[in-house]
């Protein structure tokens, strides 16, 4: 099920009016979420420099329907437009206290699609994929051992 939030003119092809979000919602017996962000017609042209702001991030992890195995994250990362980024994140999980400004870093590419990839400072694993529109970049995420992987998204401030 898809949830509209806007329209917005897009140039070219008539000004043709389109939604510009909508959110996303399953309605299976799993919990589903996800958004979606219009592009538009004109073909991207990505690369690295294209992120290069300050960013907000977030995300939940979760390697199964256990809530004590959920892990929490949310915090500040600068993304340098050179392929590198770092930042503090506060952590917390439901079987330890709050973990704050632990620093985080990593690098990433992009295509001029605005499809690419990044890693984690200290991840047995990695690169993992992400797609960029230029505001917002969205992960993919799947640690070591853990069989449920994790959607995140970094939004430019």
């Amino acid at each position: 099920m898809a949830y509209f939030t806007g329209f917005s003119k897009l140039a070219g092809n008539g000004n043709k009016t389109l939604p510009m979000t909508a959110f996303l919602v399953g309605t299976g017996s799993a919990a589903e979420a996800g958004d979606v962000i219009w592009q538009s017609l004109a073909a991207p042209s990505s690369s690295a420099a294209t992120l290069n702001y300050s960013a907000a991030y977030s995300d939940l992890q979760s390697s199964g329907n256990n809530s004590a195995s959920q892990t929490t994250s949310a915090g500040q990362v600068t993304i340098d437009g050179m392929g590198k980024y770092k930042g503090v994140v506060d952590v917390s999980t439901a079987l330890n206290p709050l973990s704050t400004n632990v620093s985080v870093s990593g690098t990433y590419a992009v295509n001029v699609d605005g499809s690419g990839s990044f890693t984690a400072a200290g991840a047995a694993n990695g690169p993992w994929p992400m797609v960029i529109n230029g505001v917002r970049s969205y992960h993919i995420i799947e640690p070591a051992g853990n069989t449920a992987p994790v959607g995140s998204v970094i939004s430019k401030q």
